[in-house]
């Protein structure tokens, strides 16, 4: 398999554990998705194709997120959170 499939198979994986809905808090869109990585690719390239490493986000809430790396930090703690009680999805806590 190459990389771009391999890529393509992680977003899809992503995008259907978080029910193909942005998970940023009271937003809840379900059209215009990108597959974020937690930890970037670049920081840890391990985690890349880790499907925890990943959270589903409309693409103003991704561009937004990477604008605001402590907004970033704030949400990803949402996350992780939720993740850790056993929440699939994150969108309206």
């Amino acid at each position: 398999m190459n990389n771009a499939h391999n890529i393509t198979e992680w977003t899809q994986q992503v995008l259907l554990r978080d029910d193909f809905t942005c998970q940023f808090p009271n937003c809840g869109q379900n059209h215009n998705l990108d597959a974020a990585h937690i930890i970037s690719r670049r920081a840890n390239r391990d985690l890349a194709l880790f499907v925890p490493n990943g959270v589903t986000l409309c693409r103003p809430h991704h561009d937004y997120l990477h604008r605001h790396p402590k907004e970033w930090q704030a949400f990803i703690g949402v996350v992780m959170e939720q993740r850790r009680r056993g929440y699939a999805t994150v969108a309206y806590a």
